[in-house]
């Protein structure tokens, strides 16, 4: 009874502790989950970057950078050409068959196609970083598509598949939509 007359029992008291305790312990396991999660998303970003700088290392090394150089100087050869068959759609088309053929770089197209189908898989499905992936290849593959247009429709005709290089185009969309 005296203990009453000060304030709390001992029980109350012994209460309010266990109370105080529960709570203390449910906040600092939230806040160490909360932690936890945050450096759980922080490393998944970095496996993102990580996977996007993998990419870039790849389209940087052979084989892909050797179909890539091919490209460039198949098409430096004959840039000063451009201006003559730029004007009609058909005539282009046909330059760059032709292009093609002659510096027999069809399969560093067929090469680089599959690269940036790779590109846009790994971005679709959250493997890669999306802003990463898009400072690096966006540019290339844009220039990419627009350069060799005619013949991915070709090849598409010709293997009655309409989704070849479909995957570089979504991810040229897909970028432009920001």
């Amino acid at each position: 009874m005296q203990s009453s007359r000060k304030g709390l029992s001992l029980r109350a008291l012994k209460e309010r502790i266990e109370i105080a305790s529960i709570v203390i312990g449910m906040t600092g396991a939230t806040v160490g989950a909360l932690f936890a999660a945050f450096q759980y998303l922080e490393q998944v970003q970095a496996n993102r970057v990580k996977a996007t700088i993998e990419l870039v290392q790849r389209f940087g090394t052979p084989p892909i950078s050797q179909h890539w150089d091919r490209l460039e100087e198949a098409w430096l050869n004959v840039e000063n050409e451009f201006p003559k068959h730029i004007a009609d759609q058909d005539d282009w088309n046909k330059f760059v068959g032709d292009t093609v053929e002659g510096a027999k770089i069809l399969p560093d197209i067929m090469s680089i196609v599959e690269f940036f189908k790779t590109v846009e898989i790994c971005v679709e499905n959250n493997i890669c970083d999306k802003s990463s992936a898009e400072a690096f290849f966006l540019g290339d593959a844009t220039h990419f598509v627009h350069l060799h247009y005619p013949v991915i429709e070709k090849r598409r005709d010709a293997r009655h598949d309409q989704s070849l290089g479909s995957e570089t185009e979504k991810f040229i969309r897909n970028a432009k939509k920001q």
